[in-house]
């Protein structure tokens, strides 16, 4: 009933009204639950969700209690309800309003999901560009990352904060920031659900200066966008700030990204894990500039490629970039991830064992056997410091495992990668052509 509710309020009230309605009434829920102090303690305790809504006055008695909510606690929940306007129902539904909010009451009150269960189901719908970070991929980064008690970490570009609460050990101290005030709201309601404070879950961008977010950690991790350009999001020239080689106006942000979580590592027991696209792995002009200052400087630790189709609403080939502060080793690994895939439902996903395999590897691969390669600095600076992983680890399918339908997977791939190709070329020819106009 929740799911089939949801689609069709959506479908009716938009996708950006609807979502942070069910989510503040999933919160309410929740709250009602598991903090019936702090319910008594607002003089909620007698408080009817049913009995407001039939009565026609949810949508005021809500804007009440939640500004009680953001008053009484305002560290923890100061203006993650203001701006949602549940009274903005009154003109937009006229006289529909009550049957739409009585309906979405009901689906949230009488629903056997739990709380975050019904969060999950709700985020498929929330407005962003960010791109969720599959369960198995998070499972293995906080493999990769293992963070331990009291350490701090922080996911720059947090979205739902999935995937720094799929890495946080349960006393490590969370810091997140989210530039989508959506994303955001359910940023804050995932972390509490999960039994962390969300104090320092921030609405602000990752390269602002936020009050009091501490300026190194422990461990740094993200899943950030790709492909945007640098001329949509200003506040990410700083990370370019002290390099000798600058981007042009139209160059793609994605190792700004990589910058800011690098430099936000604590400079002796500092650890990060960031997703990238495949193309930035082999991209010339100053992303090549990068990734040679990275590794001459030592930081790289591993590359992992990942295999294909293990995200839902992209096609793009990804890998997992592994950096720390103090590596003894000069030697950078090289693993490829897609022998250890399982295929569900059209989808590729980690088992357990697999993210288990994978870490111990990495941890340990002089003890250790598959796909992968200790590839020295000398020779990755050969390649003109490419760094993708096919470039040094054999991963061509042998043929006893080609299949009509494995040979057109491979097609929708290559064809993917070369309409990248193509629109790289495209501003390539454009940044020459405005050059010549000078």
């Amino acid at each position: 009933m929740f799911s089939e509710t949801l689609k069709r309020i959506v479908e009716i009230m938009g996708p950006s009204h609807a979502s942070s309605y069910f989510g503040a009434l999933i919160f309410l829920k929740w709250l009602f639950k598991k903090r019936p102090g702090f319910v008594k303690m607002l003089g909620l305790e007698q408080f009817s969700i049913l009995s407001s809504a039939r009565n026609g006055n949810l949508d005021v008695d809500l804007q009440d209690i939640f500004a009680r909510i953001e008053r009484f606690e305002s560290n923890e929940y100061a203006g993650l309800f203001s701006w949602i306007n549940f009274s903005d129902l009154r003109p937009a539904y006229s006289g529909s309003r009550l049957h739409y909010i009585g309906e979405i009451v009901s689906a949230v009150e009488e629903s056997d999901l739990d709380e975050p269960a019904m969060l999950a189901q709700v985020l498929l719908f929330v407005e962003s560009t960010s791109v969720e970070t599959p369960t198995s991929i998070a499972e293995l980064i906080s493999a990769l990352v293992a963070c331990r008690a009291g350490e701090k970490i922080l996911d720059p570009v947090s979205g739902s904060a999935s995937l720094i609460l799929s890495c946080a050990d349960q006393a490590a101290k969370i810091t997140a920031l989210e530039r989508n005030r959506s994303m955001w709201f359910f940023a804050k309601l995932n972390t509490m659900m999960s039994g962390h404070s969300s104090t320092h879950v921030y609405n602000a961008d990752c390269f602002s200066d936020v009050p009091g977010v501490p300026d190194k950690f422990d461990v740094v991790i993200g899943n950030p966008p790709w492909g945007i350009r640098l001329d949509s999001w200003h506040g990410a020239i700083r990370a370019f700030d002290e390099l000798p080689f600058k981007p042009t106006a139209k160059s793609l942000l994605d190792y700004a990204f990589v910058l800011e979580m690098i430099r936000r590592m604590d400079p002796v027991r500092g650890r990060v894990a960031v997703l990238v696209s495949n193309g930035m792995l082999t991209r010339s002009g100053f992303e090549e500039q990068i990734r040679r200052s990275l590794i001459e400087q030592n930081l790289l630790d591993a590359v992992i490629a990942l295999p294909e189709k293990m995200f839902a609403n992209t096609a793009i080939g990804a890998s997992i970039l592994l950096f720390k502060a103090s590596r003894i080793s000069n030697d950078i690994l090289f693993l490829d991830a897609r022998p250890h895939a399982t295929q569900s439902r059209g989808q590729n996903s980690f088992s357990n064992d697999a993210v288990d395999t994978i870490a111990s590897i990495v941890q340990s691969p002089e003890s250790s056997d598959g796909p992968f390669r200790l590839v020295s600095i000398s020779e990755v600076a050969e390649q003109n410091f490419t760094i993708s992983v096919p470039r040094y680890v054999n991963t061509a399918p042998s043929s006893e495992h080609l299949s009509i339908e494995s040979m057109l997977e491979r097609k929708a791939t290559l064809k993917v990668e070369v309409d990248q190709l193509s629109d790289r070329i495209d501003v390539l020819v454009n940044e020459l052509r405005s050059r010549m106009l000078l």
